[in-house]
């Protein structure tokens, strides 16, 4: 798995980038891959940085399916408000996890939306100089997957939420 934080920040970790960049990656992320993930993180808060309602602005989680060269990666995003940045501006985060096999998600217990459910997975602010990081291993909730209690109380049926989902 890959990472990439994308940011505003004054220095990112590309020599002579600032503004919105990454500012970290995992070590040993293929160069011509940085690109396609930036191009992932787009954000429009709903409600303007200098105002009380900011910290009211949604969190974006997503999970695509991304063709590379004759692979298909799986990238894990989440992109939310992030304050305002060093010059004072509106600001975002975009964090992606990116698999390179579908096994390697697939180990993971609950899959995507478990990816998702465990904050430790994600950044939601950054403030530190740019840096690579190091390879590691998602985590997922304990139990992300139960029975519907609720569909079986109103169907009789549990099997009914999966059909919605």
């Amino acid at each position: 798995m890959f990472e990439l934080i994308h940011t505003s920040a004054k220095q990112g970790l590309i020599a002579n980038r600032s503004g919105f960049c990454s500012v970290a990656w995992t070590e040993g992320i293929p160069s011509n891959l940085i690109a396609p993930i930036e191009n992932l993180s787009s954000y429009q808060p709903l409600y303007a940085a200098h105002t009380p309602e900011a910290k009211l602005n949604p969190v974006c989680f997503a999970y695509r399916k991304c063709g590379y060269g004759s692979r298909t990666l799986r990238v894990v995003s989440r992109i939310g408000f992030a304050g305002v940045d060093y010059s004072g501006r509106s600001n975002r985060i975009a964090h992606h996890l990116i698999f390179e096999d579908c096994e390697e998600l697939d180990a993971v217990p609950g899959g995507a939306v478990a990816v998702c459910l465990e904050s430790t997975n994600f950044r939601s602010g950054w403030n530190e100089e740019p840096k690579l990081l190091a390879p590691r291993r998602p985590r997922s909730v304990a139990n992300p997957l139960g029975i519907a209690d609720a569909w079986k109380r109103l169907t009789g049926d549990p099997g009914w939420a999966g059909v919605v989902a």
